[in-house]
């Protein structure tokens, strides 16, 4: 657990809270927040073809050739990890000890990792593998869920969320030299390709929140998000597609934050 999480736990269990017994809807409306936090990404990147098109050749490798670049360093794991910055805002119903609502999200992390070589089109005999590059970068994140909670007292929350989320990510591929010291032809030396996507998936987590002078709400949330794989071929339809690579990115991030929101 990091310090700030260690932080915040203890302000929700030692905060000033309500004495209204339990009484009263004190949960239910509308609330809007902010929140800080870490946003931790596990990105596998997969080249699942050499020259794709190329010739009538066949995926994952055209020929023997390539046989041995193919299983050099592929598929490859990279952590991102940044700083966290959102806003969200809900709507609640409190039903006794039953809390239920719904909450949007949108929070902004912008990141990127870069990593020496391409997986699978790399000569597996060079030890210092590149001078080729990936890059890997996320941006903006949002979220749209629902909430189901229960009260431990008048003014402490336990509660899951989960719904649908969107991940803003790139991806690129830059060729360096030519063949066979790097994987391009002559044609790509000092060339980059990249993609732009929104992917869409799940999210899921839970946490605890208290209820402080009847408008503010102190949180505590970790969740796990998802997303659908992105496929693409980089260098596609250029020379003949000598140069193309099939590409198979998945992406899943783990988000910790401290919220604080004030409730109408």
């Amino acid at each position: 657990m990091t310090r700030a999480a260690v932080f915040l736990l203890a302000a929700l269990l030692t905060a000033p809270t309500l004495d209204r017994g339990g009484a009263g809807e004190l949960w239910s409306g509308l609330y809007v927040g902010g929140a800080i936090g870490q946003r931790d990404g596990d990105a596998s990147w997969e080249t699942t073809c050499l020259q794709p098109g190329f010739s009538g050749g066949s995926c994952p490798h055209s020929g023997p050739i390539y046989a041995t670049r193919f299983e050099a360093g592929n598929p490859v794991e990279i952590e991102i990890e940044r700083l966290r910055k959102a806003g969200y805002a809900g709507l609640q119903w409190q039903f006794g000890r039953l809390i239920v609502g719904v909450e949007g999200d949108y929070g902004k992390a912008p990141s990127r990792v870069s990593l020496a070589g391409i997986p699978g089109a790399e000569d597996p005999d060079d030890v210092m593998r590149g001078p080729d590059e990936i890059v890997l970068a996320q941006d903006w994140d949002a979220s749209a869920r629902g909430r189901i909670g229960f009260l431990a007292d008048p003014t402490t929350l336990f509660y899951a969320t989960a719904g649908r989320s969107w991940l803003q990510a790139e991806a690129s591929v830059t060729c360096a030299v030519e063949f066979p010291d790097g994987w391009c032809g002559a044609a790509n030396v000092g060339r980059t390709d990249l993609i732009s996507q929104v992917l869409e998936g799940r999210t899921w987590g839970g946490g605890i929140e208290a209820l402080i002078q009847q408008h503010w709400m102190l949180r505590l949330e970790y969740r796990r998000a998802r997303y659908g794989q992105l496929d693409h071929v980089f260098f596609d339809g250029i020379e003949r597609n000598t140069d193309a690579l099939g590409t198979q990115i998945e992406t899943d991030t783990r988000t910790v934050s401290f919220g604080l929101a004030y409730k109408f």
